[in-house]
């Protein structure tokens, strides 16, 4: 149901940016905070950067690094666990008709890792991810904006788990930040 809420939300106002001016190029930085929903673990905050550039017409691109960090009751097999997940992603960006409504993807580096209470395991691992999603832009001034996006993530975990896990994994994260243009 909250995936379903925050997409139909994303929709909105991805389908108002169509009736707005369209934003300035030049370069782009990002504080941002959401909602990360994995498959395995809890869903809980995320926080991230976010630089790129908006160059003329409907292209751009885009660096970011997020960190997610829960303690999860159910974990992996039921046990109890503290995990924290580093994501990088490279995004190339496409702004329909040179607005504020925008489609994004690319490439991807995921890590992650996992302690199991009173034990001394400690899981990890790295993968190479895919994203895709789509992002709105809302203008306040010419140099500030308050960015809102939602993207799906593919990932393989290579067995990650004390049962092997899945080895492929799609999640999902919806965010709201700050942005400055320059």
């Amino acid at each position: 149901m909250k995936k379903t809420l925050i997409m139909a939300l994303l929709v909105g106002l991805a389908l108002a940016g169509f009736s707005t001016p369209a934003s300035a190029e030049g370069w782009d930085f990002e504080l941002f905070a959401g909602y990360f929903l994995p498959e395995e673990l809890d869903e809980d905050l995320t926080y991230g950067l976010r630089f790129g550039n908006r160059g003329a017409g409907n292209w751009g691109w885009e660096a970011a690094g997020s960190w997610f960090d829960v303690a999860d009751s159910q974990g992996f097999s039921g046990a109890d666990v503290d995990a924290d997940l580093l994501h990088v992603d490279f995004s190339l960006n496409y702004y329909p008709g040179g607005g504020q409504f925008y489609f994004f993807g690319g490439p991807g580096w995921a890590s992650g890792n996992v302690d199991v209470p009173n034990t001394r395991e400690e899981l990890s691992d790295d993968a190479f991810t895919l994203h895709a999603g789509l992002g709105y832009e809302a203008n306040i001034n010419d140099s500030f904006y308050i960015p809102i996006d939602a993207r799906a993530r593919w990932y393989e975990l290579e067995g990650f788990g004390p049962d092997g896990g899945k080895d492929s994994q799609l999640t999902y994260e919806a965010t709201i930040g700050l942005g400055w243009r320059f």
